[in-house]
């Protein structure tokens, strides 16, 4: 690291402390960790859809960049914007989301961000693709309302998502196109990510499929994938869409 930087990653509460009765302490902070666990996806979500991975992205490779730089670049004329999205690259900078050092000392130290290989994965790829389709289909307002049915689906029936809003999810996909796009495009974003790291560790398509069949179907992009990648003239396919 240069001279002058420090790691200035965040260690989470230290689970065992030297104390007479470390499994209580180990407890109390989990339960403690447990209770605010929502902060950190909706910290990450927060900052994806401002477009600082991005930014930090097109700064170049292995820039580093403080909050008040990130927040030149965002729509905002708010003062506390880079107070207040300091804290927020803190918390994923604790959690390794984000790479972090501290330059200079007293008034003039200052924080800077990069890119770490985690945040990586919420930009898109070449392909278009990146894992901030399906976050934001989880954390969709329709997505989350139906975890406060969820109590009630155990102790009444049904399930949680009908109960919260009347119809199954493909239903209400049809009658909210906002979130059937939403929705759409997780399930398009994770059949590519998922297809793709599946024949990288995989070897054994080429010799055993004679016939891919995709059940189920959506935009069929599980099995055109296999079918672009392993190759083309041994597949026939079948797909039925849904």
């Amino acid at each position: 690291m240069p001279k002058g930087q420090k790691d200035c990653q965040i260690n989470q509460i230290p689970m065992s402390i030297e104390r007479n009765n470390v499994e209580e302490d180990e407890s109390f902070f989990y339960a403690v960790e447990l209770r605010s666990s929502v902060v950190l996806p909706m910290s990450l979500y927060a900052t994806i859809e401002l477009g600082v991975f991005e930014i930090l992205a097109k700064a170049g490779d292995g820039a580093k960049l403080s909050s008040s730089d990130i927040a030149s670049h965002l729509p905002t004329e708010n003062p506390d914007a880079p107070m207040m999205l300091d804290r927020i690259l803190t918390l994923l900078a604790s959690h390794s989301v984000l790479d972090c050092v501290v330059v200079g000392e007293g008034s003039s130290m200052r924080k800077l961000y990069s890119l770490s290989p985690v945040s990586k994965h919420f930009l898109p790829k070449e392909d278009g693709v990146s894992s901030h389709a399906l976050m934001k289909l989880g954390l969709d307002k329709i997505s989350l309302e139906s975890w406060f049915e969820l109590k009630n689906a155990i102790l009444e029936g049904g399930t949680a998502f009908k109960r919260a809003h009347g119809m199954n999810v493909f239903e209400y996909g049809k009658s909210d196109p906002r979130f059937g796009e939403v929705f759409n495009s997780a399930m398009y974003n994770q059949a590519k990510i998922v297809t793709k790291k599946i024949i990288e560790s995989y070897k054994g398509f080429e010799n055993n499929i004679k016939t891919l069949v995709d059940v189920g179907g959506g935009f069929g992009v599980t099995v055109l994938n296999m079918w672009e990648e392993i190759c083309l003239k041994r597949f026939q396919m079948v797909m039925p869409f849904s």
